[in-house]
């Protein structure tokens, strides 16, 4: 069996990023509407030409993966060869913003992948229109849903160098797992217990996040029908073929204040 963990699991590389030459998307996933997911960006490295996802969470800040904007020794990108693209599902139709400040979590490991999160602060704020809107967050005391939640990216729908899709932002469904069932898909990274700020989601049908969807949010819906972020794209096995990897956001609600509050 082809072992394809999402890089930064490995220790080899950026984890599920995307070249940009790249035109590919969510594994089975569906066209998402004109403004359907309002905080939903696009993040790509002008120097290192990968791309990953983000959500805004207010009219300064994105919140991604560390291994989008970090190296292995956690040496942060320079903000000058970040470009964030928000307001669009089609990237082409996308309002390009620059990014003033690069913060990845501290205590970001490139080989177990904890604390894979990072705040991205925008040159100048997000004006706020129907199609460009933050995500709220969830609270620290906030448990993860019993529900189906949505996972959305621009990311590979194949593991093939030579898959081909739009640039159109693809959207999929996915369940929630318990620590026990994602331990037994990841028994061979983490050891027991999984670590309380991960958790696992498996696609309906065979729908995953893949390379490109790093950092890219799972929301989930309320019953009042609004939308909170849960948890933030890391990694996993063969694309659209196991669970993925996520970052509890509940798990760093201090941190995230902490970092906007400066």
């Amino acid at each position: 069996m082809l072992l394809k963990l999402f890089l930064c699991l490995l220790g080899v590389g950026l984890c599920a990023s995307q070249k940009v030459n790249i035109e590919s998307r969510i594994i089975k996933g569906n066209d998402a509407k004109k403004c359907e997911f309002p905080w939903m960006t696009f993040i790509y490295s002008k120097v290192q030409q990968f791309g990953c996802g983000g959500s805004i969470i207010d009219s300064t800040h994105i919140l991604t993966a560390a291994h989008c904007v970090a190296a292995p020794n956690k040496t942060a990108e320079p903000s000058a060869n970040l470009d964030v693209y928000v307001g669009a599902s089609a990237l082409e139709d996308a309002k390009i913003l620059q990014v003033k400040t690069v913060k990845p979590h501290e205590k970001y490991s490139f080989k177990t992948a904890e604390n894979d999160v990072a705040i991205l602060t925008l040159a100048s704020p997000i004006t706020f229109n129907d199609c460009t809107k933050p995500i709220s967050l969830v609270n620290a005391t906030t448990k993860l849903p019993n529900t189906d939640c949505t996972i959305m990216g621009w990311g590979a729908t194949t593991d093939s160098k030579d898959d081909e899709g739009t640039y159109s932002l693809k959207y999929a469904t996915v369940s929630i797992l318990n620590d026990n069932e994602c331990q037994q898909h990841y028994e061979r990274v983490f050891r027991p217990p999984l670590p309380s700020s991960i958790f696992c989601a498996k696609g309906i049908r065979g729908s995953d996040v893949c390379q490109g969807d790093s950092g890219g949010p799972l929301v989930c819906k309320e019953s009042n029908g609004k939308y909170f972020v849960y948890g933030t794209v890391c990694g996993g096995y063969d694309c659209g073929k196991t669970a993925s990897i996520f970052m509890k956001v509940s798990s760093f609600i201090p941190w995230i204040q902490s970092k906007i509050s400066n």
